[in-house]
C-alpha cells in the first residue's frame, strides 16, 4: 500500500501530512522526505508530522519518528507529532512514545505532551 505524503507550509511551520500505512514498505519514502526537509537551506525551525490520516504504523514507522525527533532536537529545531485519536495515537501510547515525543492530539493544541 503506498503512503500519501503532502507537504504544506503553514504559519512558519512545514507540515508533512501522512496518510495510508507507515510501515517497512513505505518508511524509506517518508524518511527521504524528512531528511530533505532537514537539510533545506534554511531549514524550517518547526516541522509538524501529521499522522491523523494513518491507518497503520509498525515498528519501522515508530523508529522513523523517534529518529526524526532526535535529529530535530539535536539541530535545535522543533518537531511536533500530531496523532489525532486513531491508530497512530494508540500505538504511540501503547509503546510509551506518546510521553517521550512531542505529541499533540490536534495541531491547534498549545500544550504538547511528552518532552516536546
Amino acid at each position: 500500500m503506498p503512503i500519501g505524503l503532502e507537504t504544506v507550509e503553514r504559519e512558519g511551520a512545514l507540515r508533512l501530512v501522512l496518510s495510508g500505512e507507515l510501515d517497512f514498505s513505505t518508511a524509506a519514502e517518508v524518511e527521504t522526505r524528512l531528511l530533505a526537509v532537514e537539510v533545506d537551506d534554511p531549514s524550517p525551525p518547526h516541522v509538524v508530522v501529521d499522522l491523523r490520516a494513518l491507518r497503520f504504523i509498525d515498528s519501522t514507522g515508530l523508529s522513523l519518528l523517534v529518529n526524526a525527533y532526535n535529529r530535530a532536537r539535536a539541530a535545535g529545531r522543533r518537531l511536533t507529532i500530531v496523532s489525532g485519536r486513531g491508530p497512530a495515537r494508540r500505538i504511540l501510547e501503547t509503546t510509551g512514545l506518546l510521553d517521550r515525543l512531542g505529541v499533540v492530539e490536534d495541531e491547534d493544541d498549545e500544550r504538547p505532551q511528552g518532552a516536546g
